[in-house]
């Protein structure tokens, strides 16, 4: 998501963890009602979801195994690439939150 205005129109924070959502970076969030979002602040892919909304997407590789630019491309029902093409980095951090507590799950 672009904004925190769209993401509460889809989940709501809660009050105890919204300092610590609001200051993240690269950290995907699994709230309440089991929906899972991560809020990107700057950069170009701010700017790309800023001009076309939320997006959607799945892991490019098969659970457990190493990227490959192949098997990505067959997986994908659209690809969105910039001039760097499809590569792999670090996972984002996953965090489970509840109403009182915090659960790392990756």
């Amino acid at each position: 998501m672009p904004n925190f205005k769209e993401l509460n129109s889809f989940t709501r924070v809660p009050k105890k963890f919204r300092k610590m959502v609001r200051y993240s970076e690269k950290i995907t969030f699994i709230y309440p009602n089991m929906i899972s979002v991560r809020v990107v602040k700057s950069g170009n892919h701010h700017n790309f979801l800023k001009q076309y909304g939320n997006f959607l997407s799945s892991s490019a590789n098969i659970s457990g195994k190493n990227f490959e630019k192949l098997v990505a491309i067959k997986l994908a029902d659209i690809i969105c690439e910039d001039k760097r093409g499809l590569f792999e980095t670090d996972p984002s951090k996953i965090y489970r939150l509840y109403k009182n507590r915090v659960k790392k799950i990756r």
